[in-house]
């Protein structure tokens, strides 16, 4: 009875949607931090750690390959690797011919929270991704994303890797064939 009674008191999490975020490796944490501004122009920020970086670079190469495979530009593994990977350099260079926009920068005594879960949930043209604490937050930060802004984020997190001098095995070859990547970029819009 009693844990019923907790149940129905407890809030349900806001949604909070991410329109833009910019990954910092932090030595001294030896974690990159996500600084975010959601839709209302708010900042935030949370911390991912390297084992849930790796898994998630691990599956979202799988939902890339997935969602290509569907579209029939799967088949053989040579094959698709070549096509991800050309898809991947258009995807750099649509990016490099953007606009610039400015990091999102944090006031000093901005609090950031770890992440423990990132859940894909699919959508028409790519995935929505919700990022959620183990910790006391009422709050679930959400991140729709195309294909093409999928590509983007694993790009944005293979810098953050390259910065921190981690292992990028995580990362498929046909993203780490071209490892001439300039890890000062690190923005997605």
């Amino acid at each position: 009875m009693r844990n019923c009674a907790n149940r129905k008191s407890r809030k349900q999490p806001t949604l909070r949607q991410i329109k833009t975020f910019t990954a910092e490796y932090v030595p001294i944490e030896d974690r990159v931090r996500l600084n975010c501004v959601d839709a209302q122009g708010m900042t935030f920020a949370f911390w991912l750690t390297r084992r849930l970086s790796d898994n998630f670079v691990t599956v979202a190469a799988d939902k890339i390959a997935e969602v290509a495979t569907k579209k029939g530009l799967g088949g053989a593994s040579a094959h698709s690797a070549t096509l991800n990977q050309l898809e991947q350099q258009v995807v750099r260079q649509e990016r490099a011919a953007a606009p610039s926009v400015a990091p999102v920068k944090l006031a000093d005594d901005q609090h950031a929270w770890l992440c423990h879960t990132i859940d894909f949930v699919p959508t028409n043209d790519g995935f929505n991704l919700l990022f959620k604490s183990h910790q006391d937050i009422a709050e679930i930060y959400a991140m729709s994303l195309s294909i093409q802004d999928f590509r983007n984020v694993l790009d944005v997190l293979f810098r953050s890797y390259a910065k921190a001098t981690w292992a990028t095995a995580a990362f498929p070859n046909w993203l780490r064939e071209n490892d001439k990547i300039d890890p000062s970029i690190s923005l997605l819009n």
